[in-house]
């Protein structure tokens, strides 16, 4: 009767952070999509409102790249039906939680270190860090072990 019960509080403990899980990640998966497609079809106008500053030359395709990264991370980090697995939520936690934090800590040292001002810096600081704390929260869940 133990080993049942073990075994259920397992598996609902896993499917609320599958849950859980799936929901953060369809939301950051969202926002770096866009993000992506905003990059990709206009950098200059998207990195002029993120520091306020302008893009010229090869800028625009580092831009575009940067955008070609994000939509790659957003849709590798959706989550799927077929991968409703621990395993994969778990994988895909951990890579928007580096993303976001590096990314909430990269901008926030561009307002602060470099006093660059673009209307959607501190919003992006703030969303980046409300993201990084999510999923670190998600990745370091304390859960049942079964045997």
């Amino acid at each position: 009767m133990t080993a049942v019960r073990t075994n259920t509080a397992t598996i609902l403990n896993d499917a609320r952070l599958t849950t859980d899980g799936e929901f953060l990640l369809s939301s950051a998966s969202i926002l770096e999509i866009t993000t992506g497609l905003a990059l990709i079809a206009v950098p200059s106008y998207f990195v002029h409102m993120l520091v306020g500053l302008e893009v010229f030359g090869a800028g625009v395709f580092v831009g575009r790249l940067c955008g070609i990264g994000l939509l790659s991370l957003g849709l590798a980090c959706w989550p799927v039906r077929a991968d409703r697995g621990l395993g994969g939520t778990i994988r895909g936690l951990r890579a928007m939680l580096t993303y976001n934090f590096l990314a909430a800590a990269y901008l926030g040292y561009l307002r602060l270190g470099r006093d660059l001002t673009g209307v959607l810096l501190w919003p992006a600081v703030i969303v980046h860090t409300l993201f990084a704390i999510g999923f670190a929260l998600a990745v370091w869940k304390p859960r049942a072990v079964s045997l």
